[in-house]
């Protein structure tokens, strides 16, 4: 009975364990496919079936066994990513040998080899467990080689026909020009007291989660997209760690290295803001690490989620805990104190609507605040430009005040 072994990357988190695979093919059987040990259900198992079979019939990697293929696999209890076995069972079944490679790979019934999530996070386990390298979707691999530090080599595949060619030739990287570090800019902000910026700069250096006021249509939302643009650039730790958290969840195209900037919906649920559960999928609160985590219209999100992300952001290291900004409306309605339109709020909704703003900023530490003003078309026509994001940083890097 031939075998081979693989060794692959397990759960996709913002770690990963070592899984192996095992093909044992019973010429004395019944033909049939059968997978083991993984916890994988039996649409999963023929799911599975159905495109490794494929895969090789279009490109004739090898004749199909005649017997029973029984594929062991061993992931330590944990759980699996099903698509991601393909591409070893695959190589498996064919006995093509990948000695000290990690491999992983979901495969398309034409024999494409598609990308699969948690690709860094299998370069780290291959370097970690000392094996030579890995083998991986052709487009995984910007990702890892740029953040590749050291000797392991990175062998790309994007059709399994071309298999032989991709084992005996190391990936390379591409250079690219360098792209600029954001696209958008405080400069954009026109007609904003100076008291806005001030309050911006404070919640930066302070690292203190902000809370922005203001009728609809003010500037709150542009305010807060621009922030990661005065925050210090990131070092090489800080990109990986952001990058794990978006290879996690299949984002990455490569190494993440302009700070996150994450807007999640308040009907967003706990368990998708925080992560965790049974697949460990990092949630928003951790593609926002060493960035910025916005929750506009603070006062719709749930009690629930609200205590979720305080207890979350608790358990961060503090370095790389993410600035929480978050807005709000004066009122229910959004127009009091303003000129442009009437409120219609009752005393007792205006109540309520301001006791649920001030129990979210104390949970979630929001102790810097900042009134954003309207400012009309006619306004800003006029307005000359504001401060550039470059100022604004430089300004916060020695500690001087706006």
């Amino acid at each position: 009975m031939p075998m081979t072994s693989f060794t692959l990357v397990g759960p996709v988190s913002l770690d990963a364990g070592p899984v192996s695979i095992q093909c044992s093919i019973d010429k004395a059987k019944l033909p049939g496919f059968h997978v083991e040990g993984a916890g994988l259900s039996p649409n999963q198992a023929k799911e599975i079936s159905v495109r490794v079979r494929s895969a090789i019939a279009a490109t004739d990697l090898c004749a199909w066994p005649a017997g029973r293929v029984t594929i062991s696999i061993d992931a330590g209890g944990a759980k699996l990513t099903a698509s991601a076995l393909d591409l070893p069972i695959a190589l498996a079944i064919a006995g093509i040998s990948t000695d000290g490679l990690l491999v992983a790979g979901e495969l398309g019934l034409d024999g494409s080899v598609r990308p699969v999530r948690g690709a860094l996070q299998a370069m780290l386990l291959a370097q970690s467990l000392g094996l030579r390298g890995v083998l991986l979707p052709a487009h995984n691999a910007r990702e890892v080689l740029e953040a590749l530090d050291g000797d392991l080599a990175v062998h790309a595949i994007a059709r399994l026909a071309d298999i032989a060619q991709a084992l005996s030739t190391k990936a390379t990287l591409t250079k690219a020009p360098p792209s600029p570090r954001t696209t958008i800019d405080f400069a954009d902000v026109r007609g904003q007291d100076a008291e806005v910026i001030g309050a911006v700069e404070q919640s930066v250096k302070m690292r203190a989660g902000l809370l922005l006021s203001g009728s609809p249509g003010a500037g709150k939302t542009m305010i807060a997209r621009r922030i990661p643009s005065v925050l210090p650039q990131m070092s090489r730790d800080e990109q990986i760690a952001v990058t794990r958290a978006y290879s996690a969840v299949g984002l990455s195209d490569g190494l993440v290295a302009q700070r996150p900037f994450r807007a999640p919906h308040h009907t967003i649920s706990a368990a998708a803001l925080v992560g965790g559960g049974s697949s460990r999928r990092p949630g928003e609160v951790q593609l926002a690490t060493h960035g910025v985590l916005f929750l506009d219209e603070i006062a719709e999100f749930a009690r629930g989620t609200i205590e979720a992300l305080a207890d979350a952001l608790r358990q961060m290291p503090e370095a790389s805990r993410p600035l929480v900004v978050a807005s709000a409306n004066p009122c229910p309605c959004g127009w009091r104190g303003s000129s442009l339109r009437a409120c219609t709020c009752s005393d007792e909704a205006l109540a309520r609507y301001t006791a649920r703003v001030e129990a979210a900023s104390v949970k979630l530490g929001l102790t810097t605040t900042a009134t954003v003003p309207a400012v009309t078309l006619s306004d800003l026509r006029g307005a000359p430009a504001g401060e550039s994001s470059a100022v604004i940083a430089a300004r916060i890097a020695t500690g001087k005040g706006a």
